[in-house]
């Protein structure tokens, strides 16, 4: 299941080769962070979630089966620590504030398609937009998807299809959802 050179990596970085762990790193760096930033929404929580998720894999790699390729099980961590940061986030109080000194008002007017996606993805419950990001945004299928989120491949459908059903409320009626 895994690529030759996951193999390769895992079983030296399992055997203490730090340089090893580096190179796993390096190839699924841009793939980790891009999921917890279309989940979390914000580039300070996902830079947390990217290190997070690291940090864990080098801890557990000894656990790592290879049942999976590590891409989906590196994933799956990166997905648990993205959750962990949205529930932390709940108990917290927000007092962040766009009048806050620093903030660019201009830029906060001017929005492209993509912010206003990423804005609608973020007032989606947290598997609706685990689901969309997974399967629409970063293209695994329904059952790498499930994998990673721990669920039946039909009920990432389901997370999918109502999904885009509350993005479409939410967007202008002329944004395209595929």
């Amino acid at each position: 299941m895994m690529t030759d050179s996951d193999i390769a990596l895992v079983a030296r970085a399992v055997e203490g080769d730090e340089g090893a762990f580096q190179g796993l790193m390096e190839a699924h760096k841009d793939m980790v962070y891009s999921m917890a930033y279309r989940i979390l929404g914000n580039a300070e929580d996902a830079q947390d979630a990217f290190q997070e998720t690291f940090v864990s894999a080098f801890r557990n790699l000894k656990k790592f089966r290879g049942d999976s390729k590590f891409s989906t099980w590196l994933y799956r961590i990166a997905l648990n620590r993205s959750r962990d940061i949205l529930s932390s986030r709940r108990r917290r109080p927000q007092h962040e504030s766009i009048h806050e000194e620093g903030f660019d008002h201009a830029a906060a007017d001017s929005t492209d398609a993509g912010t206003d996606v990423q804005e609608a993805l973020s007032t989606l419950p947290p598997d609706y937009r685990t689901a969309i990001t997974l399967r629409c945004i970063m293209g695994y299928t329904y059952d790498e998807a499930a994998d990673m989120m721990g669920i039946p491949a039909g009920t990432v459908k389901t997370y999918v299809f109502r999904g885009k059903d509350e993005l479409r409320k939410v967007l202008s009626p002329g944004a395209a959802i595929t």
